[in-house]
């Protein structure tokens, strides 16, 4: 942890920029209203904005940034990644990609420590992202395959104590998984609340989701367990997950998940809607992970679109170990779920639901790499049929609201803090338009396009070691 923190001090010395900085000329990507604020200057003192106007005119030590025609709007944030030890490939691809602020989901290699882990990176004089919320790591019930790292828990009693062990270690919410039993769940979801701690995570195979929700969690991570509850048929499918919660196959889970989706009851799922909506819960629908593990997106290659945005020898590092891993028929069952998941997250919109932007970015995940795929992620969900303006607001106020930070970030406003992106095009017209990043200013640090190609040379570097 010292030698990552001397690196990134390090990092942060060498781009050190004045106290003050004043964008002149700018047109401001008003998130509030969806507007854009022509001809605006803001001025920045430390990591704050402390003023936004039309006439603030050039005081002594400014640093001027004359920025006409270009577009200034707040940092994104990826609300679902897992940078277990990875920062130093992790923060230059988020940072150059315009993503100021993460949600990190489990990490059980700096658990023990996570809350110092997460101030320490927070502190001005780090060149990191902002770590709005840290989990330490998943509890779950024993079953899972993939429980690396998971605190699993057999009863209640050792599910009180998973709770007490990440309050400990600093978490500041707990999440859940799918294999917890309904008492398990039920002491975590009290405990949790003893500490103040809210949940978020998966939804319990088996429970009702009133009985998820009442218990305080506060985000649905995925669209994998939703399709369970908008099914005609969700009494009996959650009658089969509770019988087999321990002892359910791939296979059968799929199986499940296909007899979900051919029973899409659409009233249904607007009843559940509402239910999210009553108990104030956001849904992370991670649509990039579904849109991956479909090849129908990599028809030639593996940098097809939209992966040919991405310098190679990044690409490598998520490549899968073998291109042709899934069969054709796993390829349009992938698809086939990709696109009721498309369908589902714009009737979630529709209905109201707050949708948090995030990726599931990992070391480990294939093809979901930090910062890029988080512009994937938001173009998804204007193929949803959502607005640019409304899926820009997924990684920008709903996160602020999430966290219950809406006076620090999410708006360009006097107070907020100064962690923006400064664009060559309307984002408002065009989702792609996030691309076009001229430069980026965190922590109150102007980033200019030079600097941020520098971290990508950096990423590369660090991809090249795995």
């Amino acid at each position: 942890m010292k030698a990552l923190l001397l690196f990134l001090l390090t990092t942060a010395s060498l781009w050190a920029q004045p106290k003050t900085l004043l964008i002149r000329q700018v047109n401001l990507v008003d998130m509030s209203r969806g507007t854009i604020r022509p001809n605006t200057a803001v001025r920045i003192q430390a990591e704050r904005i402390v003023a936004v106007g039309l006439h603030l005119k050039p005081q002594p030590g400014d640093s001027i940034v004359e920025a006409k025609g270009q577009f200034l709007m707040p940092g994104l944030w990826d609300m679902h990644v897992h940078i277990r030890q990875q920062e130093k490939l992790f923060f230059p691809l988020l940072i150059a990609n315009g993503v100021t602020g993460v949600r990190d989901m489990h990490n059980p290699f700096r658990y023990n420590r996570i809350g110092h882990w997460r101030d320490s990176l927070n502190a001005p004089s780090v060149l990191a992202p902002r770590i709005g919320t840290v989990a330490g790591r998943i509890i779950d019930g024993y079953g899972d395959s993939r429980n690396l790292g998971f605190a699993t828990v057999a009863n209640a009693g050792e599910a009180r104590q998973a709770v007490d062990l990440m309050k400990a270690c600093g978490a500041d919410f707990i999440k859940v998984y799918n294999d917890l039993s309904d008492a398990e769940y039920s002491a975590i979801a009290q405990q949790a609340r003893r500490y103040g701690l809210s949940l978020a995570g998966h939804l319990p195979y088996g429970l009702p989701l009133d009985t998820i929700l009442r218990g305080g969690l506060r985000s649905i991570e995925h669209m994998d367990d939703l399709p369970f509850y908008f099914s005609s048929q969700e009494a009996a499918i959650r009658q089969q997950l509770a019988d087999s919660c321990h002892s359910l196959s791939a296979g059968g889970l799929a199986r499940l998940v296909e007899r979900a989706y051919s029973s899409y009851d659409s009233s249904q799922a607007r009843q559940k809607a509402a239910l999210i909506n009553h108990y104030n819960t956001f849904v992370c629908p991670t649509l990039w992970v579904a849109a991956s593990l479909s090849r129908a997106h990599f028809p030639a290659s593996p940098q097809g679109k939209p992966l040919q945005k991405v310098p190679l020898p990044i690409l490598n590092r998520w490549l899968p170990k073998q291109l042709a891993q899934y069969s054709l028929r796993d390829s349009a069952l992938y698809e086939g779920y990709y696109q009721r998941a498309l369908q589902q997250v714009n009737l979630l919109a529709r209905c109201g639901v707050s949708l948090l932007a995030g990726t599931d970015a990992s070391p480990i995940w294939e093809y979901i790499i930090p910062g890029y795929s988080l512009h994937f992620e938001l173009a998804l969900y204007v193929q949803a049929g959502l607005t640019p303006y409304q899926a820009l607001r997924t990684a920008t106020v709903n996160p602020a609201r999430y966290l219950n930070r809406e006076k620090d970030f999410g708006l360009v406003e006097p107070g907020m803090l100064a962690d923006l992106i400064l664009l060559q095009a309307n984002p408002l017209i065009d989702i792609q338009h996030l691309e076009q990043i001229q430069a980026v200013i965190l922590k109150g640090q102007y980033l200019s396009r030079s600097r941020l190609d520098g971290f990508v040379r950096e990423a590369q570097m660090q991809a090249a070691l795995k």
